[in-house]
């Protein structure tokens, strides 16, 4: 911007209507970005400073959020992230998930727009910490706080959720210390528990799932990343059906940008030149899932859209090191 208002105090020809031009669309750019977080149908809400919050962990929690928002970048997904301190009821009447990245307490007036916003039939995600007029709200009641017992106590969460479609069976996840709590109405279901480097399980709940959200013990860690977009993609798909949509688009999108191809043809010219049989038998497979994928979609069964375009996708990056050979 600095560049422009030298340009214009410069007086050279056509500098004024070119620094206006730029202001416009400068303005324009900002305008569409706030008004596509007040359209984003996900809010981060941010924990506000509180004798029992410093300043430290509200820092803390805004780069789990992040985090978090990256994930939900990954599934096609975007999110709004709303200050505690300012939240209204304006600000989550469009919203259709809340999500609550490290919130350890919450003013009465955020638990108030929180009850409405589930009573309205809006769904909550949070994470590791669970305010005490939250937890009624997912069916659950924090029971301890622990500690891992040993490095590798926590490394991993097997999960079981066969009424959720495209779930993976497990996510890495090298946690140092987990919340725990547990259902208190039948709706409330755990899905998944905690288990140490050994592969033994600690008996412990991981991920939690009832009708208004989901508790998750821990904050999301940056390892085993694509599993974890795939779990999320699947819980979130379950919480709001209407979500599918848009995360089946951006799976089927990433079908076949492997390796150095960016689309389709490149792929399919970077096989054929190689001359394998055994890349161009899953180069065949690997299409005729990537059709099905799309004719699935294009009859608006998202979740089978999804499933398949996985398969699609893990078929085709098999192929890419095959084809190396040549």
């Amino acid at each position: 911007m600095m560049f422009f208002l030298r340009l214009a105090n410069q007086r050279l020809p056509y500098a004024a209507p070119i620094v206006i031009l730029v202001c416009l669309l400068l303005w324009c750019v900002g305008g569409f970005n706030l008004a596509a977080a007040q359209r984003a149908e996900i809010a981060i809400v941010l924990p506000k400073a509180t004798p029992q919050v410093s300043a430290g962990d509200v820092q803390y929690a805004r780069s789990v959020a992040k985090r978090f928002n990256r994930l939900l970048n990954g599934i096609g997904l975007t999110a709004a992230t709303l200050e505690e301190a300012s939240l209204s009821e304006t600000q989550l009447k469009s919203r259709r998930l809340i999500v609550l990245p490290l919130n350890p307490v919450i003013t009465a007036q955020t638990a108030n727009l929180l009850k409405g916003f589930v009573a309205s039939g809006g769904k909550l995600f949070v994470t590791y910490t669970l305010p005490d007029a939250v937890a009624p709200l997912l069916g659950l009641r924090q029971t301890n706080w622990l500690r891992q017992e040993a490095p590798g106590h926590f490394a991993s969460i097997q999960l079981n959720a066969p009424d959720i479609p495209d779930m993976p069976a497990s996510i890495r996840q090298a946690s140092w210390n987990i919340t725990v709590a547990e259902p208190t109405t039948p709706d409330t279901k755990i899905i998944g528990y905690w288990h140490n480097a050994k592969g033994e399980s600690t008996d412990l709940p991981a991920l939690s799932v009832g009708k208004a959200g989901i508790f998750f013990s821990h904050i999301f860690l940056p390892d085993d990343i694509p599993r974890k977009m795939q779990m999320l993609a699947a819980l979130l798909g379950h919480l709001v059906p209407e979500f599918r949509r848009t995360i089946a688009e951006q799976v089927i999108g990433a079908m076949t940008t492997i390796g150095h191809t960016k689309d389709f043809a490149a792929l399919k010219q970077f096989v054929q030149q190689s001359n394998i049989p055994e890349a161009n038998q899953a180069l065949a497979a690997g299409t005729d899932s990537m059709n099905r994928a799309r004719t699935a979609y294009d009859t608006g069964v998202y979740n089978t859209a999804i499933t398949i375009a996985r398969e699609s996708r893990r078929i085709l990056k098999s192929l890419f090191p095959i084809a190396h050979q040549c």
